[in-house]
């Protein structure tokens, strides 16, 4: 078993390595890199490791650029100090999210996931079950001197005006609520959920029609919410047509 270490402070990445030898003596650790472009040139060059440890700042950059250049087909070990990166690290073919310090019980509880998830023949499906259990099936949110529950599937799109970002349910309810429409969108599931322009995140379940719009965009409908004028903006209508699909 080859893995590949992606950590740009040299004593964490060592801590990694002897955790590592600690778990299994014939892992063998393939390259140790620290920058986003070492990553990129080495994965477009050889073979896929089996498994990857990932950092998620390194020295010229974000972790998260090496997927918008290339496709890693390695599972993935986050090892952070960062915990705000969780979801957006769960989109990408993550087996677990591991906090700095990491300490060897942790990291056992990762490395027996992802032994488990490659003895299973059915490991695509329960990666998926793990991603999408990591976002959010519930709010709740204050509305008054009350806290509100309301269901992610009971959303029909989130809406955000001048700073203010709504929720809009199925049952015609209209909350404020604190989040920004970028965060709602990393905590709500993608293949529910579409940002289609700078306004509006919606439902699949909650779409009743869809009409051709100028300029190559698109209209879209929601049930019981024809006072909302919900336009796909033009680059996002690939995207759009691709998720509804799915």
């Amino acid at each position: 078993m080859k893995v590949l270490i992606i950590e740009d402070e040299r004593r964490a990445a060592s801590h990694l390595s002897r955790m590592i030898n600690m778990y299994d003596p014939s892992i063998k650790v393939c390259e140790r890199f620290d920058t986003v472009k070492n990553v990129i040139e080495w994965l477009n060059t050889n073979d896929s490791p089996d498994l990857i440890f990932m950092d998620i700042r390194l020295a010229d950059g974000m972790c998260f650029s090496i997927f918008n250049e290339i496709h890693v087909s390695a599972p993935i070990i986050f090892t952070t100090a960062y915990d705000e990166f969780a979801l957006k690290a769960f989109k990408v073919k993550a087996i677990d999210y591991l906090l700095k310090p990491i300490n060897y019980k942790d990291f056992k509880i990762a490395m027996d996931k992802f032994r488990n998830w490659t003895a299973t023949p059915s490991s695509d499906k329960i990666l998926t079950q793990t991603l999408t259990s990591n976002y959010r099936s519930k709010f709740t949110f204050k509305v008054g001197d009350k806290l509100i529950p309301v269901l992610a599937d009971e959303i029909h799109c989130c809406k955000s005006i001048e700073k203010t970002t709504y929720i809009l349910s199925k049952n015609n309810k209209r909350i404020i609520c604190d989040y920004t429409l970028g965060q709602l969108e990393q905590m709500l599931d993608p293949e529910k959920f579409i940002r289609v322009n700078r306004q509006y995140l919606i439902q699949k379940t909650g779409i009743q029609t869809i009409k051709y719009h100028i300029n190559s965009r698109l209209q879209v409908f929601l049930e019981n919410l024809d006072s909302e004028e919900i336009i796909v903006s033009r680059e996002r209508v690939g995207d759009f047509k691709r998720w509804m699909n799915k």
